[in-house]
């Protein structure tokens, strides 16, 4: 259970590193701003929903120690309701200001980040 939890903040760490890069690009970059924008609003929401697996995976490890019998679900209904409302926004603003293909694309950036980071701290542990 401490290591999902270092894991997630760890790729957390790393999501704020790479929100960082793509605000930088915002800001000095103009030529780029649409996609820098969708790439921030796409990977903030995609770190929402990681954050939120991740309590609901503790949440269920809880009941499954527990003798509670009761019926649990991962929210993935929650989790696709954030996701579209960013793509909402996106679409919504996206003849201006924001990258409808950049913020569908940082949706899935904190996920994926899970991967390395997962195979980092699997090779660190085994040391």
């Amino acid at each position: 259970m401490n290591d999902m939890t270092s894991i997630v903040n760890a790729v957390t760490r790393v999501t704020f590193i790479l929100l960082s890069v793509f605000l930088l690009v915002w800001a000095f970059a103009p030529e780029y701003r649409p996609i820098a924008a969708g790439l921030t609003l796409g990977t903030a929401i995609g770190l929402i929903n990681v954050r939120y697996l991740s309590m609901k995976v503790r949440q269920l490890v809880d009941l499954a120690v527990s003798a509670e019998r009761k019926r649990y679900n991962f929210g993935m209904v929650t989790r696709m309701c954030i996701a579209f409302l960013a793509v909402m926004i996106a679409a919504k603003l996206g003849h201006v200001k924001i990258s409808l293909p950049s913020t569908i694309v940082g949706l899935f950036i904190a996920q994926l980040l899970t991967i390395p980071v997962s195979i980092f701290f699997g090779i660190r542990q085994n040391k």
